[in-house]
């Protein structure tokens, strides 16, 4: 006799990846603000050289952000989300938080340790630093 599979819940599923995503996109957030910190101890230290090392850390955060977005959208091709799909728009919405993350914060940070010879001012550091874009975003909870 064989054996009957059952049909995968995908809609379990998209969700699961949607919501690991979200609190993984968190997670990067809070590395982005150590990085940010490190980086000012670092400026008032040590001098530039040593600090340009210390964006090697950032480019590691930027790796994980990719893949992880990549999986995500792998993920979403997988089990078929499309326009039409009910979680489309929040998939939409989690991949513009990974592309603010990756081009808004991520890269700017990065630039400015290796070509700004100064530390960030309060401003910059704050906008940096900041989760407003994760915490007032509602994007399915």
């Amino acid at each position: 006799s064989t054996e009957e599979q059952k049909p995968v819940d995908t809609s379990l599923e998209i969700y699961k990846a949607l919501n690991s995503s979200y609190v993984e996109l968190d997670s990067f957030y809070s590395e982005l603000r150590t990085c940010i910190d490190e980086f000012e101890g670092y400026f008032l230290l040590v001098d530039l050289n040593s600090r340009k090392s210390h964006a090697q850390g950032i480019l590691d955060l930027q790796t994980r952000v990719t893949q992880s977005r990549e999986s995500l959208a792998g993920s979403m091709k997988e089990y078929g989300v499309t326009e039409t799909n009910e979680y489309y728009a929040q998939y939409q919405q989690i991949d513009e938080l990974y592309s603010y993350l990756l081009d808004g914060r991520i890269i700017l940070i990065y630039r400015h340790i290796n070509f700004v010879n100064r530390p960030l001012s309060g401003f910059l550091k704050c906008q940096l630093q900041s989760l407003s874009c994760i915490t007032s975003s509602s994007v399915f909870f």
